[in-house]
């Protein structure tokens, strides 16, 4: 989930065409090393506008409250310019995903936490 077909396309080092023709049914066979990278390309290359699974981020999100306070405060600290935080339930934007991971990190240490 949150990887499209052009930036799977352009991690795997395959043309956006073969790709999408694949995806399309429109190419039945394909090269083993082609579909060996491909299959390699997970969600760490989804684009900042991609959508991931929002899970983790909020379970950071509430370690972090009680760091922050408030989520005003937690809103800041992810650098956006006002105190509303306003994340999705079930899906965020990979960008807010990497964001809060980072704090989290600050504040946490990487080995701890969700």
């Amino acid at each position: 989930m949150g990887v499209g077909y052009k930036i799977a396309a352009d991690a795997s080092c395959t043309g956006i065409t073969t790709v999408a023709k694949i995806l399309s049914g429109e190419k039945k066979r394909i090269r083993k090393r082609t579909s060996d990278a491909i299959l390699e390309v997970d969600s760490g290359a989804a684009a900042d506008h991609a959508h991931v699974p929002a899970g983790p981020t909020w379970t950071r999100l509430r370690e972090l409250e009680v760091e922050y306070l408030t989520k005003g405060r937690l809103a800041l600290a992810l650098g956006y310019k006002t105190r509303a935080l306003q994340i999705g339930k079930k899906t965020v934007l990979a960008r807010t995903e990497m964001k809060v991971r980072r704090l989290h990190e600050r504040v946490f240490g990487s080995g701890e936490g969700a």
